[in-house]
């Protein structure tokens, strides 16, 4: 009686615990967690890299660590992951006194177009930016100029009025980060906020009564670029024939329109390919 007693015990942890476990084992993903090393954009042969786990705020336990060969490159192999946290790791380079900090951002599957993918990391030591603090280099560019159809031509926004939001990674609520003057793009339609603590942040643009939806970003290193297509006015730009002539009547495109085209094309490859 004791014996069967004990076995059906047996019977109801086994089939409680095990459902549990598997459970939790299909909601982790495996991946590498790879990147290389610079000092002052020369690869940092013999550089250490340390894997911590990272509460948000500071590295906690130590997962790994490995020296980087001549090409400055490292990896961690098999490194557990919940997607429901976009951030648990945090890398640190570090030689001859010089060391530097990037988080490892991890992006679950999206479908099977999107693979479930773990972000290259380039780590500089050489950087002169505070440890855990990144730059963003944030850009506005317009899809609307004054006589043209929205989505035909890309004009930089200057003196457009920037909000920036730190978000909660885990629930997306965002709070306001203040300054002491409204960040504005300059003439180059462009402004860097310097030395922002890690993480993730929203930015908005703002000109003439008009602003847009914004764009999500991680400060992750020590450089981010950010570009914000919004669709406020600009005035139009004026056409340069090639060489000051045209052709049969017909107006040649010149170097402005070239590059305006070319940058287009590169802004929406970014945003098609960005992941909040």
């Amino acid at each position: 009686m004791k014996l069967m007693r004990l076995f059906a015990i047996v019977s109801i942890l086994f089939a409680i615990i095990v459902p549990l476990h598997a459970s939790a084992q299909s909601t982790m993903n495996f991946a590498d967690v790879k990147g290389t090393v610079y000092n002052q954009a020369t690869p940092a042969n013999g550089a250490k890299v340390t894997l911590y786990s990272y509460d948000g705020k500071k590295p906690g336990d130590t997962q790994g660590t490995v020296n980087v060969g001549a090409d400055g490159t490292f990896i961690f192999k098999n490194i557990m992951f919940d997607p429901a946290k976009p951030v648990s790791y945090i890398v640190r380079a570090e030689r001859e006194g010089n060391t530097a900090y990037a988080l490892v951002l991890y992006y679950p599957a999206n479908g099977p177009n999107q693979p479930a993918e773990v972000r290259e990391i380039n780590i500089d030591i050489g950087s002169t930016v505070s440890a855990m603090r990144g730059d963003a280099a944030v850009t506005v560019w317009s899809t609307a100029s004054s006589g043209m159809p929205v989505g035909q031509n890309l004009a930089l926004v200057l003196g457009a009025d920037l909000k920036l939001y730190s978000v909660d990674p885990n629930t997306n609520n965002m709070t306001a980060v203040t300054f002491s003057d409204t960040p504005k793009t300059d003439n180059n339609g462009l402004h860097t906020f310097p030395a922002l603590p890690y993480g993730k942040y929203y930015v908005t643009a703002e000109k003439n009564g008009k602003s847009v939806s914004g764009q999500y970003f991680w400060v992750t290193q020590q450089e981010n670029t950010v570009n914000v297509v919004s669709n406020i006015d600009v005035p139009k730009a004026t056409a340069t024939p090639t060489n000051g002539t045209s052709s049969g009547g017909a107006w040649i495109p010149g170097f402005e329109t070239a590059a305006a085209l070319t940058a287009l094309a590169g802004v929406i490859i970014l945003q098609t390919r960005r992941k909040q």
